[in-house]
């Protein structure tokens, strides 16, 4: 995993589109085989408009841009079926001290690793190799993976605890005369899904 900035203006060197160019994104497909494009060691990419993510929608501001992504199939060094996966995007959040949307560039990569059942997700930690302990995100493995899901989860793992610019262009919020300017500190609205991958730090 790859960390994104946890704290500053957008990067200009992040690629960036407005709606006709989300319009106009490259198509790749969605669902793969999975063990398939592992095995042959495969590399998809594709452009796929933010708005149509509807759990990143959930909790943030209109999106108008794209994520651009790249997965590669790789076999590891203990024969297991890996899919390697980075993004990059620049999703609008709102700045939590003057309250303003803009673009929060990030870029990250996971190294998934695909299982064939249920109960192989379940393994205790405290049971498996050490060697291989926490070394990748397990996920399920099927004929039909979706590579969408895997670009949105690794997205709204990225995302800031709490973003802001580095300099507020209208300058922060104030508050009233004589009331203490104490800065609230909100849970991250994707904390769940954090906690289930373990990934989420705060800044």
């Amino acid at each position: 995993m790859v960390d994104s900035k946890r704290d500053g203006a957008a990067d200009a060197s992040v690629p960036q589109a407005s709606g006709a160019a989300a319009r106009g994104a490259k198509s790749a497909p969605r669902y793969i085989d999975a063990f398939d494009v592992s095995r042959r060691g495969a590399v998809l990419s594709g452009e796929t408009p933010l708005a149509s993510f509807a759990r990143l929608a959930e909790d943030l501001p209109s999106q108008d841009g794209l994520a651009h992504w790249t997965l590669r199939g790789e076999t590891g060094p203990h024969g297991q079926a890996l899919l390697c996966l980075e993004v990059q995007a620049a999703p609008q959040v709102i700045c939590q001290r003057c309250l303003e949307v803009f673009a929060w560039p990030l870029s990250g990569e996971a190294v998934l690793q695909l299982v064939r059942s249920e109960a192989e997700l379940e393994v205790d930690d405290a049971q498996a190799d050490a060697a291989l302990q926490d070394e990748y995100d397990k996920v399920l493995g099927t004929g039909r993976f979706d590579v969408l899901a895997q670009v949105e989860d690794e997205i709204i793992l990225e995302l800031p605890y709490i973003a802001r610019h580095d300099v507020c262009p209208s300058g922060p919020l104030t508050k009233e005369a004589g009331e203490e300017a104490v800065e609230e500190e909100k849970p991250h609205p994707f904390a769940g899904l954090a906690g289930l991958k373990g990934k989420l730090k705060p800044e």
